[in-house]
């Protein structure tokens, strides 16, 4: 953790817009670094830690957004999270200006393989757009007149109702206070108020359900085609669309109706009626008309591939009967019998050893084998590593988190660049505090403890031959 996206959110230099903002904005800076990236915090833990909703989290983190205090960042820090539970980066979008050490800021953002900070791409962030006052603000409420100056008497107020006599009372009466013994308590219900009647509207019954009409019970009509009185009632209580039930019932003893309850009775699992029964007959008298015999559609709907569940009747039934084709002999969808039919291409069955080299996934040996991208070649490589730099250096594919298209030894070519040299003249870039880099401080580090060491042998030297001679 590190202070100063802390000090940036929480000391009021972030231009945050509502306290949410200014908690969830500071939660964010816990975890981010000195520059304010790489922050990966879910939206259901910041919730839980600021004490909001999760809606008030994505809200703000909207605001955020549009607004220019925080961006996407580098995706690549929470790869080794599982795909379905990966959390977006952020990165917190401190301005150039605000940093008081921005050498230090960058080299650390150097050791981290990022691009230094700079006025460009850190610029100053606008305050948010003040809030709207309220239109009545300031405005003074209108008070309530008094009694005696027009103002209707506040209090429980009864209206006479039109064609009552009698005493206006309320529901309960109250005994005059004395000194008395009362065996029943003070309050007394003497009857049912006549002035103050309920208001309540009566709610009518609700009408039992019953459940869609068989198409064997529209067949028995005695002749009639309209299903009777008891059957048009029945229709409009269940919901059915009337148009419909009133077509079928013309229909409803037809020969793939026939069918389908007969299947019914010898497969209850596939026992359907109502709507569903009549379309499927519908379907099945199509397939009667073009050719096809009862028993062939009979065994071909009652086949049951091995291991397939039966979970809904309807369901099924449909499935079934639209893999059929139409006309015997004529693929589905492909015109009525008699139509050429156009040859269907059967792919060719691949052996076991071709089925788990498919099926076998492949590292993408890019970026000297540390990609790690899934590919399905053995040796291939992914679309990212195949992408090369835009500066056609040659040396590596472009980075995919990078706008410019570059390559990871092109950018640290500039942030090289960027650094002071050593001064031991070595050419390389120096980030010790010696003014060194890495290999010369070490290799001084080393030249002086040998020197330290010789320097302590020798004063012991000198010491032991001083006090050996006489």
């Amino acid at each position: 953790m590190s202070l100063e996206p802390m000090v940036w959110a929480l000391s009021g230099d972030a231009p945050v817009a509502d306290v949410n903002e200014y908690a969830i904005l500071g939660c964010m800076a816990e975890t981010a670094d000195r520059d304010g990236c790489g922050t990966w915090q879910s939206k259901e833990t910041i919730a839980h830690r600021v004490k909001v909703s999760e809606e008030t989290v994505k809200r703000c983190w909207r605001n955020l957004l549009r607004r220019g205090l925080i961006a996407k960042g580098d995706q690549s820090l929470v790869k080794h999270y599982r795909a379905d539970r990966r959390p977006v980066v952020y990165d917190l979008l401190i301005p150039y200006e605000w940093f008081s050490n921005i050498e230090r800021t960058n080299t650390e953002r150097a050791r981290l393989g990022r691009e230094p900070l700079t006025p460009r791409n850190r610029p100053p962030i606008a305050a948010p757009e003040p809030r709207k006052e309220r239109t009545d603000k300031g405005a003074s409420r209108p008070k309530h007149k008094p009694a005696d100056q027009g103002a209707p008497e506040r209090g429980n107020s009864q209206t006479p109702r039109r064609g009552t006599s009698g005493p206006h009372h309320g529901g309960t009466t109250s005994r005059r206070r004395g000194n008395y013994e009362s065996p029943t308590g003070e309050l007394a219900d003497p009857q049912t108020s006549t002035s103050n009647p309920t208001t309540e509207p009566a709610v009518p019954p609700v009408p039992p359900s019953l459940p869609e009409p068989d198409a064997r019970e529209l067949s028995r009509t005695d002749g009639r085609t309209d299903g009777g009185e008891a059957g048009q009632q029945m229709i409009r209580d269940t919901g059915t669309p009337v148009d419909r039930v009133k077509a079928s019932t013309a229909t409803a003893a037809s020969a793939g109706v026939m069918l389908l309850l007969e299947i019914g009775a010898a497969h209850p699992e596939l026992a359907v009626s109502g709507l569903a029964l009549i379309d499927q007959g519908a379907a099945l008298d199509r397939r009667l008309a073009n050719g096809w015999a009862p028993d062939h559609l009979r065994t071909a709907v009652t086949a049951n591939p091995k291991n397939e569940p039966i979970r809904n009747a309807a369901a099924v039934l449909a499935y079934r009967i639209s893999t059929l084709p139409e006309a015997p002999g004529i693929p589905p969808g492909h015109g009525a019998a008699g139509a050429t039919a156009p040859a269907v291409a059967v792919p060719r069955p691949r052996s076991v050893q071709q089925e788990i080299q498919n099926r076998a996934q492949h590292e993408c040996q890019g970026r000297d084998g540390f990609c790690g991208r899934q590919v399905p070649v053995e040796g291939a490589l992914c679309s990212a590593c195949r992408k090369p730099c835009s500066a056609a250096c040659g040396r590596g594919p472009a980075e995919p988190a990078r706008l410019d298209g570059r390559c990871q030894a092109c950018v640290q070519d500039d942030l090289d660049a960027a650094l002071p040299r050593c001064v031991d003249g070595c050419g390389r870039p120096a980030i010790r505090s010696d003014g060194r880099c890495p290999a010369c401080h070490q290799e001084t580090t080393h030249r002086q403890a040998e020197a330290q060491q010789l320097k302590e042998a020798s004063e012991a030297l000198a010491a032991l031959l001083g006090t050996a001679s006489p």
